[in-house]
């Protein structure tokens, strides 16, 4: 099996679970934190989900470090992620599901 079909078939299965009809997966590079190895899309444009967070600082900081799912709502953030939270719920996105594997974030 190809990387890109485990990808694929990991984030519809999680679209599934949470009943979304969009999503995207963002693979973490182990040796560059913040930078992304790989993204997969679902319902948005590829380019479009590449500009939409950068690990390395704010909101996309924030949810490396999330021990859970979360909902883009306020009271979920500090207030000086609100316009980020606020960009991604206009791109219609809901949840943001971090990604470990050996207790590393990577995605």
């Amino acid at each position: 099996m190809e990387l890109d079909e485990l990808y694929q078939g990991f984030l519809l299965n999680a679209m599934g679970q949470m009943g979304l009809t969009s999503g995207v997966l963002y693979h973490l590079r182990a040796m560059q934190p913040g930078r992304p190895l790989d993204v997969v899309v679902r319902g948005i444009a590829r380019r479009d989900a590449q500009k939409l967070l950068d690990f390395r600082t704010g909101l996309g900081s924030f949810l490396l470090r999330a021990p859970q799912p979360l909902l883009l709502e306020d009271g979920n953030f500090p207030d000086e992620l609100a316009p980020d939270v606020a960009r991604l719920r206009q791109a219609g996105f809901a949840v943001a599901c971090p990604m470990a594997a050996k207790s590393a974030s990577v995605g």
